[in-house]
């Protein structure tokens, strides 16, 4: 979903210090606290129950990497060769997904067709979680843009969040977005910023998980520069599910957030950002107008100051324009009073 970052004040916030993967203390409290619920829709054989009772990612054995491999550079290089990748982020769901090659990206957003205050109690008739971008679709601009709905396969126009002189709400044009507002692969994730250092084993919330730690030569968000110029040497673990996917990533030394980083990485949702990481994907927040990424922000704290973030070298071939259904009579449903469940029923949704 897309966040607003909000400024708070000029507070120190100390991360809870984590170790290199393997080592005696590298074990987290199973009792620590949760932010997150675990990802939306996961099936019974995606997820192991926690000791507190809560859906973890898959821990019903500890990966076995190969002799020689190393886990998570494997992924970086396929992202980079194949330039393909999903990301999803905890209870967030699907946050991140692009294929460069394809000419496509899936992004999360927080959109509301219909009057917002309608919404508000509960009788907005289509809330839509992402916008879906394609080179040249038919719309002004390089890439279109139509919002979809990944549960029914529909899409439908974007609705501006106001009233024209009649008072009646009004849509806008299918969205189109020049070539240079389109995000990339975040590029810290690029294999070359990524050294192995060492693997092992970690405990979150009573499952064990493989990890592996990495020391990254991170390019970071200047406030001067505006892009991503500065410079940080950071030391992350990451660790796997029992699939060898991406279940967790947070930093392996004792992290300080500084008065600087409170500014840029806080969250109005008043759940902890898990900063390291944020640092890591900030490029990945939209600096245009256009307001299309949210990777940095959905970094929340889960167990232990790690962040629950899926990282993987694929992109659905479904999530396609052609693949969705228009709604039709969106101009009608828009200014109906009638409950959501309604508008639903009448449209077959």
């Amino acid at each position: 979903m897309k966040k607003t970052i909000a400024m708070l004040a000029a507070l120190t916030i100390c991360c809870t210090a984590l170790t290199a993967c393997g080592s005696s203390d590298s074990k987290s409290n199973g009792s620590a606290s949760k932010s997150g619920k675990g990802a939306k829709n996961k099936s019974e054989s995606s997820f192991t129950l926690g000791e507190d009772g809560e859906e973890m990612p898959v821990a019903a054995k500890v990966y076995k990497a190969k002799k020689g491999e190393t886990r998570f550079l494997d992924i970086l290089n396929q992202i980079a060769d194949e330039e393909k990748i999903t990301i999803t982020q905890g209870s967030e769901g699907l946050t991140f997904a692009r294929d460069v090659k394809g000419e496509k990206y899936l992004h999360a957003t927080d959109e509301v067709i219909g009057n917002r205050k309608e919404y508000n109690m509960g009788t907005a008739w289509w809330f839509s979680t992402y916008e879906l971008l394609e080179k040249n679709k038919d719309m002004e601009g390089d890439f279109g843009g139509l919002l979809v709905n990944l549960e029914n396969m529909t899409k439908t126009y974007r609705y501006v969040n106001g009233w024209d002189e009649n008072g009646e709400q009004y849509r806008l044009n299918p969205q189109g977005y020049p070539a240079e507002s389109i995000p990339e692969i975040p590029q810290n994730l690029s294999p070359e910023k990524w050294s192995f250092v060492s693997s092992g084993e970690d405990t979150i919330n009573g499952n064990d998980y493989y990890c592996e730690t990495y020391s990254v030569s991170a390019d970071i968000y200047s406030e001067e520069t505006e892009e991503m110029s500065d410079k940080e040497e950071m030391s992350i673990n990451v660790l796997f599910d029992s699939n060898g996917d991406v279940a967790f990533m947070g930093s392996a030394v004792p992290y300080t957030v500084q008065e600087s980083e409170d500014y840029f990485y806080s969250s109005n949702t008043g759940r902890e950002i898990c900063v390291p990481i944020a640092k890591l994907f900030y490029d990945a927040w939209d600096k245009t107008q256009y307001s299309m990424n949210c990777i940095s922000a959905c970094c929340y704290t889960a167990y232990g100051e790690y962040t629950e973030i899926s990282i993987k070298p694929e992109y659905d071939d479904a999530y396609s324009l052609d693949n969705f259904t228009m709604v039709e009579d969106i101009e009608e449903f828009a200014s109906r009073s009638d409950t959501k469940e309604e508008i639903y029923d009448d449209l077959g949704l």
